[in-house]
């Protein structure tokens, strides 16, 4: 009887899942890691993290499965241009440093009426060269150079938690929401000696905006 009960639950949670439209989301997003962005060199931590230097931006997509109830997971595809910099304490000098990635979160998402919560882990990939950037002072030519960034597939990993308010907007729900995104690993140029050097840790505060959209063809 208790097989028979246990058999009979699977398949009523498979048909529900089966039977849910997932749902798409498109979302954009800017933050900042002005409180958050971590510098692998304890001397670079010293000085003073500047708003200008520390601004990310990200854009992709996402598609939510119902897991039964207010659950859900919901794998994305995020494109990222990722910056972090400070002034050097005493000066007018400013160094900042820039790259761009793909990051792919898995959320773990619960929807209360019309709010939405998630948290998961993202693996990233960067696609181009680390830029870093000097400027001397705020009307000084920028000095850059660029670095080979050497991270190995799939070692730059971190943590994603959010929130958002949805409204109905014609025939999808528009949300207004906040995310916290902190890498665990730093990401890593090639060393002068050989070997690698880490840079610093992503960690920023974002503000998104998203469109969702039911494909229930």
């Amino acid at each position: 009887m208790k097989k028979t009960v246990a058999l009979i639950a699977v398949l009523a949670a498979g048909i529900t899942l089966a039977s849910a439209a997932p749902v798409l989301s498109l979302h954009g997003a800017a933050g900042n890691g002005f409180f958050g962005t971590s510098f692998a060199n304890s001397t670079a931590n010293e000085n003073a993290k500047t708003w200008n230097e520390n601004w990310d931006f990200a854009f992709g997509a996402g598609l939510n499965f119902s897991l039964g109830g207010n659950f859900g997971i919901q794998p994305e595809v995020n494109f990222a241009i990722n910056n972090a910099g400070y002034t050097v304490n005493d000066s007018t000098t400013t160094r900042s440093a820039n790259y761009m990635s793909v990051d792919v979160p898995v959320l773990l998402t619960f929807r209360v009426n019309k709010w939405n919560l998630l948290i998961g882990p993202y693996v990233s990939f960067p696609v181009t060269q680390l830029t870093e950037t000097v400027k001397t002072s705020p009307d000084a030519t920028a000095v850059t150079n660029t670095e080979n960034i050497v991270n190995q597939p799939f070692t730059i990993w971190g943590l994603t938690v959010g929130a958002g308010y949805e409204e109905r907007i014609g025939i999808g729900r528009l949300v207004f929401g906040a995310r916290y995104s902190l890498d665990f690993t730093p990401i890593k140029i090639e060393g002068l000696l050989g070997g690698a050097t880490d840079v610093f840790y992503r960690r920023a505060l974002y503000l998104d905006v998203s469109y969702k959209l039911a494909l229930d063809f």
